[in-house]
């Protein structure tokens, strides 16, 4: 993270022309796209995992769609930058934008939102009900039906 925010610190402007080219390329259903956010979920859940494993994440029923959202939040944040930055009430810059996110981006990350697990137990409870039978399932990406992998234990 130190080496992120020092190659931005030293060009900002380089760093968020980076950006906007990389929002407008996931913006496009392309196969280039999708490959480039495969390996950005892929690599997100390798680090989720490991940090599962040596205790600096909590434990995750799903590390894949955990990787899925982060993803796919920040690569939202990307793509809608103009509009993110309008209901700020800040100038076209996405350096304004993600100096002004980060603390929030954190402090849900960090401590989450909500002071207590109610909605995580209702959600939980109702998760089974709400899925279909596991031979309808199907491996993302693939079309083929196989049986989600059970989460790991911590």
């Amino acid at each position: 993270m130190r080496v992120v925010m020092r190659s931005y610190q030293a060009d900002p402007r380089g760093y968020q022309t980076q950006v906007s080219y990389l929002g407008r390329v996931v913006a496009e259903n392309t196969p280039a796209a999708a490959r480039f956010i495969d390996v950005l979920v892929d690599e997100s859940e390798t680090i989720i995992r490991a940090g599962i494993t040596d205790g600096t994440m909590r434990p995750s029923d799903d590390p894949r769609a955990l990787a899925v959202l982060i993803t796919t939040t920040v690569l939202g944040m990307m793509t809608m930058a103009p509009h993110i930055e309008r209901a700020l009430g800040l100038p076209a810059s996405q350096q304004q934008m993600l100096l002004r996110l980060a603390l929030p981006a954190l402090d849900i990350y960090t401590h989450g939102l909500y002071t207590s697990d109610s909605y995580l137990t209702l959600v939980r409870d109702a998760l089974p009900r709400l899925q279909p039978p596991q031979h309808e399932r199907q491996t993302p990406g693939s079309g083929s039906s196989k049986a989600p992998s059970q989460p790991e234990e911590s």
